[in-house]
């Protein structure tokens, strides 16, 4: 019987490699740190609210004493004709202008919403449109008026109304009075 074994080496015992080997840990690391950067960044450009949320252009800036001025406030929106539309915008100053984001509790449609600020209190703030809105697209809605905050006050009392969709565009469903 021949020996098969001849051109083998005898290799001794087989060693498992080791699962965290240091150049494992280097890549995860530094995986870590890409993602801290990222939600730095992230975090920085749009929870900040310095970001493309803000309406402010590229390369345009809001310096922090008119970040630290700028006022905000929230206000609830009130179902109209039991519709169970729920939800609240704020409203802030941001240099001249007034940022006013919408945000909605429970989203009953996928169609876009229409919005706007009307003269006028809730429950009927009446028939005349004094800030047109973004629509409310599944959900929110932001819209940067050219109005400070201070200039919008002089035209008190008004309400945001928001209607049903844009298949209703005159159908409200929920309004929440400025202050």
């Amino acid at each position: 019987m021949a020996d098969n074994t001849q051109g083998q080496q005898n290799q001794g015992p087989v060693q498992k490699k080791k699962f965290l080997t240091t150049r494992y840990i280097v890549i995860l690391g530094v995986i870590g740190i890409v993602f801290a950067v990222l939600f730095a960044i992230f975090y920085y450009a749009v929870l900040s609210g310095r970001g493309s949320l803000t309406g402010l252009k590229d390369g345009e800036e809001v310096s922090q004493d008119t970040m630290a001025r700028g006022e905000s406030y929230t206000v609830d929106f009130e179902e109209i004709d039991n519709s169970k539309q729920s939800g609240w915008a704020t409203i802030t100053d941001i240099k001249d202008k007034t940022s006013v984001l919408i945000e909605l509790g429970a989203v009953f449609t996928t169609d876009p919403q229409p919005a706007a600020i009307y003269n006028g209190s809730c429950p009927e703030p009446g028939d005349s449109v004094a800030y047109e809105l973004e629509e409310v697209l599944e959900g929110t809605s932001e819209t940067i008026l050219d109005d400070s905050l201070s200039e919008i006050r002089t035209k008190l009392p008004l309400s945001i109304v928001l209607f049903k969709s844009s298949i209703e565009p005159t159908t409200p469903v929920a309004c929440a009075k400025l202050k």
